[in-house]
């Protein structure tokens, strides 16, 4: 056999090659995926298509579209198993928090630096602690009462990436205007805190966008916010 060197290219003629398959004739049942690749033209009249020619590409465009489908499918999945890890590992922060500065620090650095979330805005109506730091606001600060007004009948979570209507400057600061989607999320039932997240991209927390893990995080962080305002109150 002669030797070929690491990186050196064989090139084959239409001879040598049809020499390999006639010496061969196992080849395509070894390699059937083989098969797919080839095109065979069927003899007709010219600018004619047969049906077998027709069928063929039909069937290999709809194997590529299920493919990519499967691609785009195997890619959310992972995405989604990311997330869930994300969330489970940021609950058992959130279970060794034992005051509500403890909380708060713990929610937003999670968000931040394990969800790539900048645009955090959180109220929590602490009459007795309110004004000790930015999260923490009397039960009629006006921000958090519009906030609350838009979570209607008790939803666990709204998508806006319809922004003409809204002012997020009180809410995200000078970084509202790179703002393109945003949620308000309950924290806590009965009193009513609010944490928003916002996005430079439109389709982050569009109103058709699942909201299963964004439900899951407001429940985390809502259990944890009443039960440290328990020890504290």
């Amino acid at each position: 056999m002669q030797h070929v060197e690491l990186g050196q290219k064989i090139s084959l003629d239409d001879d040598q090659v049809a020499e390999f398959l006639r010496q061969d004739p196992a080849f395509f049942k070894r390699n059937p995926d083989l098969l797919e690749l080839l095109d065979v033209p069927h003899n007709g009249p010219p600018g004619t298509v047969s049906l077998i020619e027709r069928q063929v590409a039909v069937l290999r465009n709809r194997e590529k579209a299920t493919s990519e489908e499967l691609v785009q499918l195997v890619e959310i999945a992972r995405r989604n198993e990311q997330i869930a890890d994300r969330l489970h590992m940021l609950a058992i922060r959130f279970m060794e928090c034992a005051n509500m500065d403890e909380f708060l620090d713990e929610l937003i650095y999670g968000l931040r630096n394990s969800f790539g979330i900048s645009a955090v805005k959180i109220l929590i109506p602490d009459p007795e602690h309110a004004g000790e730091r930015p999260e923490l606001v009397p039960p009629e600060h006006a921000l958090l009462g519009e906030l609350r007004d838009v979570l209607l009948d008790g939803q666990p979570a709204a998508c806006f990436n319809d922004l003409m209507t809204f002012d997020l400057e009180p809410v995200f600061g000078e970084s509202h205007d790179t703002i393109r989607s945003f949620t308000i999320l309950p924290i806590g039932g009965s009193w009513g805190g609010v944490l928003v997240l916002g996005s430079t991209d439109a389709e982050e927390y569009s109103p058709h966008a699942g909201t299963r893990f964004l439900e899951k995080l407001s429940k985390y962080a809502g259990a944890t916010a009443e039960r440290c305002l328990r020890k504290t109150g």
